[in-house]
């Protein structure tokens, strides 16, 4: 009897790709309350591969900062075979905090044409971490108020301030009105 041996290589192929698991939802945020921004964190998703081989990449950490808007935050698993699988979840950033604001000058004194206009952002701080500060008197964007001799004394004023996300606050305003200009006196002949 005779025996043979043969030999005869076989070829074992991974065609299997990684899969991830527990990938996070979507995260809506508003803005941290010091920045046009937030600090975001999640739990990242796991991965799991048939040949137990592989590594997980993310263009973004959790617990980093992101601005204002629409942030797409994908995951790449990639085994040994080099098969990948992505999953991507979004970060919404939106701004939700209305300007902050501070009277600096309330004091102001009519002119010889007992008047007196003053640039809104001279006599009351408007400050806002994500955009410029709008102003409106009585529902109309205005920069200026005016005050005459109607307005002498204490005087108040209603001034919206609104960001451009739409966030507003409103405040009365009170004001001092002084008139110092001695008056003329006109002689006729």
């Amino acid at each position: 009897s005779q025996s043979r041996y043969f030999e005869h290589p076989f070829v074992i192929l991974d065609t299997i790709p990684p899969v991830l698991l527990q990938i996070p939802g979507n995260i809506n945020v508003g803005t941290d309350p010091t920045s046009c921004g937030a600090i975001v964190t999640w739990v990242p998703p796991t991965a799991s591969d048939n040949c137990a081989s592989y590594v997980l990449n993310s263009n973004v950490a959790p617990g980093s900062f992101f601005g204002v808007g629409s942030h797409p935050v994908t995951y790449t698993v990639t085994d040994g075979s080099g098969f990948s699988t992505s999953a991507t979840f979004t970060v919404v950033v939106s701004d939700q905090t209305a300007p902050t604001i501070s009277p600096l000058v309330p004091s102001l004194f009519l002119d010889s044409t007992g008047s007196v206009t003053a640039s809104i952002g001279s006599i009351v701080r408007a400050t806002d971490h994500c955009s410029p500060v709008s102003y409106l008197v009585g529902g109309v964007a205005a920069t200026t108020l005016t005050f005459n001799c109607n307005d002498l004394g204490t005087s108040y004023r209603s001034i919206s301030f609104q960001d451009a996300s739409g966030n507003s606050r409103t405040d009365s305003f009170q004001f001092l009105v002084f008139d110092t200009v001695s008056p003329v006196i006109q002689l006729t002949n």
